[in-house]
């Protein structure tokens, strides 16, 4: 857009660059999941931008015709729909602690986004946009090396590296390498086809996005950076085909080599019986799955003996690092016919973009990067960022036009967005004072961290760990009660906050072990075995629970069912003890 005075759609680009510069570098000390609140909190800011320009500006942008929209448009109504029949849709709506990434609001918020690029015309010059994602890539691999040197940069964040291993502001090795392998092409594009300052800019974050990405130690990110590299220079006709298929060949030589030296033990055939156990969640309801984002919730109860044997009592997983089977076990055979629909819509819109000859490098890195977020998804998880970004590529492939927009299209969108900025604010604050509360119980101020835990459960009743923290916390206090009154009332604080956990998640462990702790504090056997039980039937890996059950059945003088809660126990310990040293 030229002119002196900015338009509403260059600001409209403003939202969109936050978004994408939010969902990567995005990170707060002040919350008590230190990265997926603020990610999503901008990412939902960043839209509410957009679409709050377009709005303004209706007759200046553009109305959708895309591949996508029909595969967008069916992948959402199966995802209503399965909300709808969802075992936890609360956990469906919003998505999953610390994480927020396959839940109706972030995808939607990743729709809002896709649009948005088309709408207000970013695809008819790119550059613009993905030099802000450049930077803001930059800033993240720059801040993943001063880790590794030990330089505190952010107080307050965590500065551990689990096994050597980058994680810089997305908190996870594999969640950095996911994102970083995405602007590899779109970087290597700058560099080669750049003019002026593109061209350093370019090389310079190529340069230290593929050392930070390397020591991420991530083999999917890896894999999909490789792709990705090789397809742009192929794609833009730079280097021949035999020439990447040999260097291809010579760099798996490498990883092999590398991989044997890798710290992490055992990856691959753990991963292998996730995704058997992932198939046993997609058999209980196969039509629409257990629900978006609720595979952690469903592996409880699906896990195999191998999962269990190879994991140990580590059970805990939120995704079955692998895309299709995450679609399939959480939103069933609708879910995944919506989705390879959208892939085969991303595919026809990078293949008409390469077909233009004006725009073929830049499609060719944006196709490029897509392409290695295709791969690395079949073996890790993606996080908010990669789908963010993945949102914004393909709204930039995407067919140029200049059709108008009607407001009664910019409407919607703009009060969704609006919606998800005003619930993600809320998520945001709660988790700040879970993070007080935190603060406080450490510091021994059990009044103010009550007071602050009170106010994250009533900011996001939906968090169960919040009502735990809290409830926990309660329990304390009441059995240092200076009275009979003053315990009672505590207890009832208690009872009621783990009931309203058991209501907004009844799918949830947590939530139901914390309605059974606080019966049996107040005396209430039925209801705790009641709780117990209904955690067991959600989650078989958890020995603690079993234990708990033993003793609570005995308490009842039921020795028929301690034995046989026994004899699971068992079974248990046997599958998750580490084996005997030779």
């Amino acid at each position: 857009m030229k002119g002196n005075t900015p338009e509403p759609l260059d600001y409209a680009r403003w939202g969109l660059a936050l978004a994408a510069a939010g969902v990567l570098a995005g990170a707060s000390p002040a919350v008590a999941s230190y990265y997926a609140p603020a990610k999503l909190f901008l990412a939902a800011l960043g839209a509410a931008w957009t679409w709050a320009c377009l709005l303004r500006r209706p007759e200046r942008s553009f109305r959708p015709n895309t591949p996508l929209d029909l595969p967008l448009a069916a992948l959402g109504l199966v995802l209503v729909l399965s909300t709808f029949f969802s075992e936890d849709p609360a956990a469906s709506v919003v998505g999953s602690y610390s994480l927020y990434a396959y839940g109706l609001l972030p995808l939607g918020l990743c729709a809002a986004l896709y649009y948005g690029t088309v709408c207000s015309g970013q695809n008819r010059d790119p550059a613009p946009l993905l030099r802000a994602c450049l930077l803001s890539g930059l800033a993240v691999a720059l801040y993943g090396l001063l880790q590794k040197a030990g330089v505190d940069s952010l107080a307050g964040l965590p500065t551990y590296l689990p096994y050597g291993r980058l994680t810089s502001l997305q908190g996870n090795p594999v969640y950095l390498g996911s994102c970083l392998l995405m602007l590899l092409p779109v970087a290597l594009h700058f560099a080669l086809a750049g003019k002026g300052a593109d061209r350093p800019f370019g090389g310079m974050v190529f340069l230290a996005a593929s050392v930070t990405l390397a020591l991420t130690l991530s083999r999917s990110a890896w894999l999909g950076a490789a792709a990705a590299c090789g397809a742009y220079v192929v794609w833009t006709g730079r280097v021949r085909a035999r020439w990447v298929v040999l260097g291809a060949v010579l760099l798996a030589g490498g990883l092999i080599l590398v991989v044997r030296a890798r710290p992490v033990t055992q990856s691959d055939s753990m991963r292998l019986h996730l995704w058997q156990s992932s198939l046993r969640i997609f058999e209980e309801d196969p039509w629409l799955g257990s629900g978006p984002d609720t595979f952690q919730s469903a592996l409880g109860r699906a896990m195999t003996d191998g999962y269990l044997r190879t994991h140990g009592r580590l059970t805990s997983q939120n995704s079955a690092h692998n895309d299709l089977l995450q679609v399939l076990s959480t939103t069933g055979l609708a879910g995944i016919l919506a989705y390879l629909w959208l892939l085969l819509g991303i595919a026809r819109s990078a293949r008409q973009a390469l077909a233009d000859p004006a725009r073929r490098d830049a499609a060719a890195a944006l196709a490029a990067g897509l392409l290695g977020l295709f791969l690395q998804a079949k073996l890790n998880a993606a996080p908010l960022a990669s789908f963010v970004l993945a949102a914004l590529f393909a709204g930039l492939l995407a067919r140029r036009s200049d059709a108008r927009l009607p407001r009664a299209a910019s409407i919607p969108a703009a009060l969704y967005c609006l919606a998800a900025l005003l619930l993600s604010g809320l998520i945001y604050r709660a988790d700040a004072a879970q993070m007080a509360a935190i603060a406080h119980a450490d510091a021994g101020r059990h009044r103010q961290a009550l007071n602050a835990y009170r106010r994250a459960s009533n900011l996001n009743p939906a968090e169960p760990s919040y009502q735990l923290a809290r409830v926990r916390l309660l329990l304390n206090l009441a059995k240092a009660a200076p009275s009979p009154d003053v315990r009672q009332s505590l207890l009832d604080e208690a009872s009621a906050a783990a009931r309203r956990s058991s209501a907004w998640r009844p799918a949830s462990v947590i939530a139901q072990r914390t309605l059974a702790v606080t019966s049996l504090m107040k005396g209430d056997l039925i209801e705790a075995e009641r709780a117990y039980d209904r955690a067991l039937r959600l989650d078989r890996g958890l020995p603690g629970l079993l234990e708990s059950r033993i003793k609570l059945a005995r308490r009842r003088g039921d020795e028929a069912k301690a034995r046989e809660l026994e004899s699971s126990l068992a079974t248990v310990l046997k599958l998750t003890s580490p084996p005997a040293p030779n």
